[in-house]
């Protein structure tokens, strides 16, 4: 972990969940969230992460990326090159969390039982990791640019051990209450 830790841009959706999509194209600007690594304890570091993206996403940040790159892509590509290069260098990764169908989807009569998708890179930002819900299963997804010195499957590993660790400490504490009920 570099010193100065670790910043993530993680794409927001700015369409209103309650309405239809009647256009084609994304609609989401970018919030950076800087993610307390330092914290041993999973659930203050949930509740940290927690924080810091309400907090963004009560902001205008994520209005305001969708704006700027909008407005850069409608100029000279020199210009939007040099835009996604001054945010990508504020980022060490991109992550994604899209809640998917809470019920299996079925395609050409057949029951879809893994869908995954890569979240897409820019800049010199060379990690994207994505996590995809999907009818009771959660898929997690890496993708690392062959430059960075980094082995994709520890950084998984490091990953899956947090989230196991999130895991247990939810249900140790659900356990708890439930026992201070019972007593």
């Amino acid at each position: 972990i570099p010193e100065c830790g670790i910043r993530v841009a993680v794409p927001f959706n700015l369409r209103p969940l309650d309405q239809p999509i009647e256009t084609l194209g994304n609609q989401f600007g970018l919030v950076l969230v800087t993610l307390p690594v330092e914290v041993q304890d999973p659930v203050m570091c949930f509740r940290q992460v927690q924080e810091n993206m309400n907090r963004l996403k009560r902001s205008y940040q994520a209005q305001v990326t969708y704006s700027l790159l909008d407005i850069f892509g409608r100029g000279p590509d020199i210009l939007e090159r040099r835009a996604l290069g001054l945010l990508s260098n504020k980022a060490s990764a991109v992550l994604t969390n899209v809640p998917g169908p809470k019920h299996p989807l079925y395609l050409a009569g057949s029951q879809v039982t893994q869908p995954m998708f890569w979240v897409p890179q820019c800049g010199s930002i060379g990690i994207g990791m994505s996590i995809f819900s999907y009818a009771g299963t959660v898929q997690f997804g890496i993708t690392m640019d062959k430059a960075i010195h980094a082995d994709p499957n520890a950084v998984m590993e490091y990953f899956r051990e947090s989230f196991e660790a999130l895991s247990h400490a939810a249900l140790a504490g659900r356990h708890g209450a439930l026992e201070q009920q019972a007593g």
